[in-house]
C-alpha cells in the first residue's frame, strides 16, 4: 500500500507540473500570436509611406530596395517621424534633401506645400526626381563636395535620410546649421557603431577592406551636434535584427514584432540605426 501510495502522489505531482507547463505555453503561445497579428494588421493597414507608391513604379534601385518586407518596414518608421516633422510647422516652407535620389521624400513634402531643394551624385537619379517635380530646384553634386547649394538661413528644413557617409562627416553639421534659419530642423538617420550589429559590419569591412558603414558612434556624433547649437527633439531605435535592406524573408513580422514587444527602439544609444529629428538652436 506504502508503495501504490508513493506511486500516487508521484503520478499526481507530475500530473499537475504537466498540466502547469502546457498552460504556461498555451499562454505563451497567445502572447506571440497576438504581437503577431496586431504586427500583421499595422504592417497592412498602415498609410502608403512613399509618394511614388501610389503615384508611379520605382525608378531607382534605392526605390526598388524600399518595396521589400524590410524596406517597407524601414520606409514607414521613417515616413512616420517625416510626418511629425510636417506637424511642427504652422506653415510650409523650403527644404533641402541631401541625397534625394528619385526625390520619394521631396514628393511627399511637396504635395504638403513644401519648396523643393534636392541634391544626389547621381545625375540619372537626380534626372527622375526633377521630372517629378519639375518645380524644384534639382543641384547635382559631387562626392567630394563640402558644403550645401544653399545660401546662410535659406530653408526651414534639411533632410538627410540614410546619406550616412555625408551625415558622419566632419563638414555637414556646420553647413546644416549655416543653411538652416533660426529654429530649423534637422532630420536624419544614423548608423551606430555603438551595437551589435555596427560592430560586426565595423569589423568585418576594416577586415575585408570594404566601404564602413557603421564607421562612427551615434552618441559621439550627437555630441558634436550639440556643440555646433542643435537639440535633439526625437530619437527612434530600429533595424535591430541582421535581416538584409532588400529582403522579403517570412521573419521580417516577427523580428519587428519582437522590436516593438521589448521596446528596442527606445534604446537608441545602442540602437544600429536611429532616425532624429534636431533643432537649430536660437543664437
Amino acid at each position: 500500500m506504502a508503495t501504490r501510495e508513493r506511486w500516487r502522489v508521484c503520478w499526481t505531482s507530475a500530473s499537475r507540473r504537466t498540466t502547469a507547463g502546457l498552460r504556461e505555453g498555451r499562454l505563451i503561445r497567445i502572447f506571440w500570436w497576438n504581437i503577431y497579428k496586431k504586427q500583421s494588421y499595422l504592417m497592412q493597414s498602415e498609410p502608403t509611406t512613399s509618394a511614388y507608391e501610389s503615384t508611379a513604379s520605382p525608378a531607382t534601385f534605392w526605390e526598388t530596395v524600399a518595396q521589400s518586407r524590410w524596406g517597407r518596414y524601414i520606409s514607414k518608421i521613417e515616413c512616420s517621424v517625416l510626418l511629425r516633422v510636417v506637424e511642427m510647422f504652422d506653415q510650409p516652407g523650403t527644404f533641402l534633401e541631401v541625397g534625394c535620389e528619385g526625390g520619394r521624400w521631396s514628393v511627399l513634402l511637396s504635395q504638403r506645400g513644401w519648396r523643393a531643394v534636392c541634391t544626389d551624385i547621381n545625375k540619372e537619379s537626380l534626372r527622375v526626381c526633377q521630372e517629378r517635380l519639375p518645380e524644384a530646384r534639382c543641384v547635382l553634386v559631387k562626392e567630394k563636395d563640402t558644403t550645401l547649394p544653399c545660401k546662410s538661413a535659406e530653408v526651414r528644413l534639411v533632410l538627410c535620410i540614410e546619406v550616412i557617409a555625408v551625415l558622419r562627416s566632419d563638414w555637414f553639421i556646420c553647413e546644416a546649421s549655416r543653411v538652416l534659419e533660426s529654429d530649423g530642423v534637422l532630420m536624419g538617420v544614423f548608423l551606430n557603431r555603438h551595437s551589435l550589429r555596427g560592430y560586426l559590419h565595423h569589423l568585418l569591412a576594416t577586415v575585408r577592406g570594404q566601404f564602413d558603414w557603421y564607421e562612427r558612434s551615434y552618441l559621439d556624433w550627437k555630441r558634436s551636434a550639440r556643440e555646433k547649437g542643435f537639440e535633439f527633439l526625437y530619437e527612434e531605435g530600429f533595424c535591430w535584427f541582421p535581416i538584409r535592406r532588400s529582403s522579403n524573408s517570412v521573419l521580417v513580422q516577427p523580428a519587428v514584432a519582437l522590436e516593438q514587444a521589448l521596446g528596442l527602439r527606445r534604446l537608441t544609444s545602442v540602437s544600429p540605426w536611429i532616425v532624429f529629428i534636431a533643432r537649430k538652436r536660437c543664437a
